[in-house]
């Protein structure tokens, strides 16, 4: 799951770049880590962002893991052609995480 992680991470990476997303300074996650988690939490554990909130924080796979709440308004601020982007690249590659 850890290397699916990985994989899911670097696409969502290259997608924010290519599309200029810019996360604020003060940010402990970037967008890319936030649709990550988003994508860990759907594949992993059914969708249940505080089951998968609490694998992630176990195996350290996110360095400043964001409070539940704080992680649900950044999924949903998210806009959506950035996740119809993501999605896209996976199926295409056969990677599709969920």
């Amino acid at each position: 799951m850890i290397d699916q992680s990985i994989v899911v991470y670097c696409i969502c990476d290259e997608v924010c770049k290519v599309l200029r997303v810019r996360d604020d300074i003060q940010c402990k996650m970037t967008t890319a880590e936030i649709m990550t988690f988003a994508i860990y939490a759907a594949s992993a554990c059914y969708g249940d962002y505080k089951r998968a909130r609490l694998f992630a924080s176990h195996q350290k796979m996110f360095m400043g893991l964001l409070s539940h709440s704080r992680l649900i308004q950044r999924i949903h601020s998210i806009p959506d052609h950035l996740w119809m982007m993501v999605f896209k690249l996976c199926k295409s590659k056969g990677n599709s995480p969920i």
